[in-house]
């Protein structure tokens, strides 16, 4: 068993996010010390706190993490990564379409076609 500074050396993780974690249900110690209130962890909560770096390194927020920590199938996790992927495609789209407009703004200000304050770009559905 580890104790959390234990854990949050061997993770590189803040002992104020492994609280934190607890508090959320995310990261849930295996026992704590009814006297000095010390969380201990096992190695399997090692393992679950590598899992949670990775998904947040993947842009899962810690909403999606619990599902996934959670997730008793391959089938949900499944669904759990397609769903990421649809949010982040849509994303993709967002960015795309403000890098158009900003290099239109660029265009237009490097052909001396006004300053940035006159230029208005908007979407048709607006």
């Amino acid at each position: 068993m580890y104790k959390i500074g234990e854990l949050s050396r061997l993770c590189r993780i803040p002992v104020k996010t492994l609280r934190y974690y607890d508090s959320e249900g995310l990261l849930v110690p295996d026992e704590i010390d009814r006297f000095t209130g010390y969380r201990y962890y096992s190695a399997a909560r090692l393992a679950d706190c590598n899992r949670i770096i990775s998904l947040k390194e993947l842009g899962f927020s810690l909403e999606q993490i619990k599902k996934h920590l959670h997730a008793s199938t391959d089938e949900d996790i499944l669904a759990l990564v397609e769903e990421k992927c649809t949010e982040l495609s849509e994303k993709s789209k967002e960015i795309s379409l403000q890098l158009k407009k900003l290099n239109q703004i660029k265009k237009s200000l490097s052909e001396g076609e006004g300053t940035m304050f006159h230029i208005t770009i908007r979407s048709g559905d607006t």
